[in-house]
């Protein structure tokens, strides 16, 4: 199949073959690593951008659904009614019936 003469090169080329390969391979690795490890650590910033971006905004509603809310009642945001004055509201009827019974 193969002659000696031939033989005799093929051994030494196949054996400084192995470690190069063995080099290239490594080094495809470590290079696949860096690039999806970036990748990852790209995608894991833009997540936590977009976590503050939400939390904004959610904030953002909570005030604008309290302030809604408050403007509703027609309450200033001390919780006493302006048609009143600074006291608080008057105690029901019902309420001063059933505390004599008490």
């Amino acid at each position: 199949m193969f002659e000696p003469e031939t033989l005799f090169i093929l051994i030494p080329i196949v054996a400084l073959l192995i470690p190069i390969v063995s080099i290239l391979t490594r080094h495809q690795r470590s290079m696949a690593e860096l690039i999806h490890g970036s990748h990852h650590a790209q995608q894991s910033q833009a997540a936590a951008a977009e976590i503050q971006e939400l939390r904004a905004e959610m904030a953002s509603l909570r005030e604008s659904v309290n302030t809604m809310i408050v403007q509703r009642d027609g309450l200033p945001s001390n919780g006493l009614n302006p048609q009143l004055g600074n006291t608080p509201p008057a105690f029901p009827a019902e309420a001063a019936t059933n505390q004599d019974r008490i």
